[in-house]
């Protein structure tokens, strides 16, 4: 059997994780010898639209939601950057400066969206 994480629980739930944004509209997840596929809660083909993915947000946009979150607690919220293989190491080192300087206390994880093979040119030769 899988682990279950606490983004699991909150899909099996029907609801999202925390104020973080979905991470895709369909997430398939690969445990050992199984797949699970997480549709986002309530998504059907008339609202797809509304749903948008992490990796599609501003990032700076979201170290705002954060931070506005971040006054009203206590200890530190640890929130997860969505970059694409797209970013450069400038562009990374801005966006934590950027969130140092909004008061966020911990980007806890740095995720990364890969171009697929047919968005690669080089693979594509």
């Amino acid at each position: 059997m899988g682990r279950v994480t606490n983004w699991s629980i909150s899909y099996i739930r029907s609801c999202t994780a925390s104020i973080a944004p979905c991470t895709e509209r369909v997430e398939v997840r690969d445990y050992a010898d199984s797949r699970t596929i997480y549709p986002m809660p309530h998504l059907n083909n008339d609202n797809a639209h509304l749903y948008v993915e992490a990796y599609d947000v501003n990032s700076y946009d979201l170290i705002d939601l954060y931070a506005a979150a971040q006054k009203h607690v206590d200890q530190g919220i640890s929130m997860t950057l969505y970059v694409t293989d797209a970013w450069t190491t400038e562009q990374l080192a801005k966006i934590y400066i950027y969130a140092w300087m909004r008061g966020i206390k911990s980007v806890y994880y740095v995720r990364q969206r890969l171009q697929t093979l047919e968005e690669c040119v080089a693979c594509q030769i």
